[in-house]
């Protein structure tokens, strides 16, 4: 009798560590990053500058990993302006969209790329050397499953092998890396952006529907203008631009102007040469008084400007540069 109760009480021992052994964590810190993205990296340098416990989680095996597949035609849309004329830092920074921020100054866009929307794979080198310069700490190939709060002061993590991290502070930096798939009947039939061919002969003279009038979606039709026979585009909202909004998420231009200030609307057709600028398209901006300006009628609505007395905005468009006869014949000059 007494051999098995000393058995039946080394087996419950051994249950006893075996569960405290599991319920160790793998390491404890006071931060914890999930995601080793632009977000996740540029929090990590000045957790690390200032020489806080911290760690990054990556579940892939470099930093900027999203940006190795997206965007899917490869150019970024945000901008790398080289030279501003300026050498005020923050003045500069301001037409950098895409350097993180950091005290070495060789760690900028500018010195990756002469390009004015880089290419995807020069930023997710950019990134890498972006963690490796500054030590920043990554653990890599590490997906982060589920996360929990364990009391008022601390959560736990737990990643695909089971291993538990225990954190004082979790920060989500996983950016929006899942894509938005739309429930509707017939969806089956259609080709998400994260799928859709890359071969422009795929959509050789064929009209081509786009839902969604974001980034990706004018992305995509950019890329397969020159292929396709026509191209629609709708969606359940008007588009919304970033310039206007101050959300770089929605719909950015990537398309580059040269601004010209006070050029006399009367020497259009001499351009080229009084600028020097080879153009074609042109935009002209011009303050004009409403129809009703001797009347003296006034109106708060936008859309409706041209009909009142207000001095107001007027958008010219040239698909080419007009002649002298068609500038006479303007009822802008």
């Amino acid at each position: 009798m007494l051999p098995h109760i000393v058995w039946l009480i080394w087996l419950y021992m051994q249950v006893i560590i075996t569960n405290c052994t599991t319920n160790q964590p793998e390491l404890k810190k006071d931060y914890c990053i999930i995601g080793a993205g632009p977000s996740g990296l540029q929090l990590g340098y000045f957790l690390h500058k200032a020489g806080r416990d911290y760690l990054i989680f990556e579940r892939t095996n470099t930093s900027g990993a999203f940006f190795i597949d997206y965007p899917r035609h490869r150019t970024m849309i945000s901008i790398n302006k080289r030279n501003t004329g300026k050498t005020n830092k923050e003045f500069n920074l301001r037409h950098d969209w895409n350097s993180l921020l950091s005290d070495d100054d060789s760690l900028q866009m500018r010195h990756y790329s002469h390009d004015f929307f880089p290419h995807a794979d020069v930023f997710v080198k950019y990134l890498q050397d972006y963690t490796e310069k500054h030590g920043i700490n990554v653990k890599y190939n590490t997906n982060i499953v589920n996360v929990k709060r364990r009391d008022k002061f601390e959560f736990q993590m737990q990643d695909q092998s089971n291993n538990t991290y225990d954190c004082g502070t979790v920060i989500v930096g996983t950016g929006l890396s899942l894509p938005n798939i739309p429930h509707f009947k017939g969806v089956e039939h259609t080709v998400g952006y994260e799928d859709m061919s890359m071969d422009k002969a795929d959509y050789e003279g064929k009209t081509v529907l786009i839902m969604g009038k974001g980034n990706s979606g004018f992305e995509t039709a950019d890329y397969i203008m020159s292929a396709t026979n026509f191209i629609h585009m709708f969606s359940r909202t008007p588009y919304k631009l970033a310039w206007n909004t101050h959300y770089v998420g929605v719909l950015r231009n990537r398309t580059v102007y040269t601004y010209i200030e006070e050029f006399p609307v009367n020497l259009l057709d001499q351009l080229r040469t009084k600028t020097g600028h080879d153009t074609e398209e042109v935009l002209v901006i011009i303050m004009q008084y409403g129809k009703k300006r001797f009347l003296k009628k006034f109106t708060g609505i936008p859309g409706k400007a041209h009909l009142s007395y207000f001095l107001h905005p007027v958008l010219y468009y040239y698909d080419e540069l007009p002649s002298s006869k068609n500038l006479l014949l303007s009822t802008h000059v």
